[in-house]
């Protein structure tokens, strides 16, 4: 990707530093940005892609608690629902006999 997660020892998100600003000299803390988007893990789908929507990052991270678990992409989500498409079509065949 483009950016990488900053986390404590606890796994709580700081922020993310961009590929860009990942260049030369100094430390972590001077780089890292301040998180806009995150949703919790038990958060409606809807919810995360309004997130995304309204920031330039392109991604929300995902929390558990005040654990960093991971990030949804619009790349994430389309991959998500193209194969749950694909087994209801598999299960509706299967269950019709075509």
């Amino acid at each position: 990707g483009d950016w990488v997660a900053v986390v404590d020892p606890d796994g709580r998100l700081l922020g993310h530093v961009r590929r860009d600003r990942a260049v030369g000299e100094g430390r972590v803390a001077e780089r890292t940005e301040r998180l806009v988007a995150w949703v919790a893990l038990d958060a409606p789908l809807v919810a995360a892609l309004a997130a995304m929507l309204l920031t330039d990052v392109g991604w929300v991270a995902v929390l558990g608690g005040d654990r960093f678990l991971g990030v949804l992409t619009p790349e994430s989500v389309y991959r998500t629902l193209r194969r749950s498409i694909d087994e209801a079509e598999t299960t509706a065949a299967a269950t019709t006999g075509s």
